[in-house]
């Protein structure tokens, strides 16, 4: 309930595996219809081209860590519409005898992005919000 009224979705990466499970607001963030299977490779695939290895280190860093990681990153949708996503993930210990997990949560935030981006043409001294 939590994460739906955050309009936030939950996944879980299996590292060995690429299997990923997701809320159906997860793939709907991402463009995925309700049924599909995902991997890693098919949500890679809808990563922006500039930020594709950025998210990749990402999750490689998360998995080494073991720490709270946090990104914002652009997908490419089918329609080719360019949306702006914010996911933080931990790993988890998996069950014994299997792998560790990277489990975390995705929220669009697009508008905030564009907000910002709108800001800073107004007045371009500024690099970021606050400041």
């Amino acid at each position: 309930m939590a994460a739906a009224s955050a309009d936030a979705g939950l996944w879980t990466l299996e590292p060995v595996s690429g299997h990923i499970w997701a809320t159906e607001k997860d793939k709907e963030l991402l463009g995925f219809a309700p049924t599909d299977e995902l991997d890693i490779h098919r949500v890679l695939n809808t990563v922006h081209p500039e930020d594709r290895d950025t998210v990749r280190r990402n999750i490689d860093d998360a998995l080494m860590s073991g720490e709270d990681h946090s990104i914002e990153y652009r997908i490419v949708r089918s329609d080719g519409e360019i949306r702006w996503i914010s996911s933080r993930g931990r790993r988890h210990p998996g069950e014994f005898g299997h792998p560790d997990n990277l489990m975390g949560v995705s929220t669009d935030v697009t508008d905030r992005k564009r907000a910002e981006q709108e800001l800073r043409m107004l007045d371009p001294s500024r690099s970021s919000l606050g400041q």
